[in-house]
């Protein structure tokens, strides 16, 4: 087991002791043990229209310690969709790691069918809610690395991202190096 230590004063490996300074003790080489962690958080409100995918403006960005080690991204975003006439409303949440897309949504004849709703004989449709991607990515590099999501609806639906505006609208991406 591999073992990194970091810190700053006077110490001592046997027992860990720093005197009057502070430090930090990271197991490197066990399976599944947490390196870093960096989260961001969005909250401006983001209408879009469009059938096509868009960057909704959540992001975050991590440089891995160890190329064989692992990124576990989560995303949660504030979500607000309706659409004024007709029956069906529908969006998603794509995942891409810089320019790659490592996640996407389903798609049923050409629509976005993740978060979908079909309600007969209604003039109107609506949700609130939270959309949630949790995905293990295995990026194969120890240079600085971009996770961002793009948004798309579909059956002319509007949707807005952050809705309710900050803390409980926003929207939030949380990355975590994992060791493999």
């Amino acid at each position: 087991m591999a073992l990194a230590i970091t810190g700053t004063g006077n110490g001592s490996l046997n027992n860990l002791a720093l005197s009057a300074n502070t430090g930090t003790v990271v197991d490197t080489g066990k399976a599944g043990t947490i390196v870093q962690v960096v989260q961001a958080v969005n909250s401006t409100p983001f209408t879009t229209t469009s059938s096509s995918y868009v960057d909704d403006g959540l992001t975050a960005s991590i440089t891995p310690t160890s190329s064989s080690n692992k990124i576990l991204v989560t995303t949660n975003h504030s979500i607000y969709f309706f659409r004024t006439s007709g029956s069906f409303v529908a969006c998603g949440f794509k995942l891409l790691r810089d320019s790659t897309t490592v996640y996407e949504p389903l798609t049923s004849s050409g629509n976005i069918s993740d978060y979908y709703i079909q309600a007969g004989g209604v003039p109107s449709i609506y949700l609130l809610g939270r959309a949630i991607i949790t995905y293990l990515d295995s990026p194969s590099t120890t240079s600085s690395i971009t996770y961002k999501t793009q948004c798309a609806q579909s059956y002319s639906a509007t949707l807005t991202v952050n809705a309710g505006g900050s803390p409980n609208g926003s929207s939030y991406i949380t990355l975590m190096e994992v060791v493999s």
